[in-house]
This record gives structure tokens, sequence and C-alpha cells, in this order.
């Protein structure tokens, strides 16, 4: 180990994550064929700002955090579109992804989201629980 090895920790020698593209709903189409949703990871430095806006009582509200961390993950389509919110009628974009997909479109996103930011999908954590 050494100065050699310091190199590849420089910020022009990491790799970042692409952004990964998904069709969170096949009810949203456009000529027949459900729209790709775009998603982006955040740093480390931006998930703790959002834990930290997310404290209620003390502790951290985790439905709050997964609402907000899937909005914040979200770059198409853009959710904090005045004229996308007034069309569903709600203000924010997390609140805009609960009143938009169904629960099972929702928990894919979700998923997405976290595999995105390198957590483990919430299915893969309760087999791994199960199966320890």
């Amino acid at each position: 180990m050494g100065s050699e090895n310091l190199q590849a920790f420089l910020r022009e020698s990491v790799r970042h994550r692409q952004n990964r593209l998904l069709a969170v709903s096949s009810r949203i189409t456009a000529e027949g064929e459900p729209i790709q949703w775009e998603l982006k990871a955040i740093t480390e430095r931006e998930n703790a700002e959002l834990r930290d806006r997310c404290i209620r009582s003390g502790e951290i509200d985790k439905t709050l955090y997964l609402q907000r961390l899937c909005a914040e993950c979200v770059v198409y389509p853009k959710l904090t579109d005045s004229r996308l919110q007034a069309s569903w009628g709600v203000v924010g974009a997390a609140e805009l992804l609960t009143e938009m997909l169904e629960p099972g479109e929702y928990a894919e996103l979700l998923d997405a989201v976290q595999e995105q930011n390198g957590f483990m999908p919430v299915q893969e954590m309760v087999d791994t629980v199960k199966n320890s």
C-alpha cells in the first residue's frame, strides 16, 4: 500500500454511477409504450441532509425519508413541475409520487432507487433476514 494506490481515490479516478432508466408504470405511456423514468444516485452528504430533514420527535420518519429519497432521485419526469403537480392536485415532489403511482409501482420505484444508491433492495433484505 502506498501512494500509487492513492490515485484510485481521486475524484477523477472514481467511476460514478450512470443514471438508470426504468418503466415504473405500464399505465403511463406514449404511443402505447411505457415511458422510461430516469433515476440518479445521490451522495452520502445529500443523503445525510435528507435524513436530517425527516427527523420527527427525535427519530427518522422512515416513510417520509423513503418518499423524499425517491423524489430526490427521480430526474425524469420532473416532479417539481407545477403543471404536473397541479394535474394531480398536490404540492411537492414526494406527494406527487404517492398520488401518481399505484402501490406496486411505488414499491418497484423504491427498490430501483435503493439499488441505484447502493442499498440492498427491500425484498432482498427481507429474504436475507429470513434465511439468517
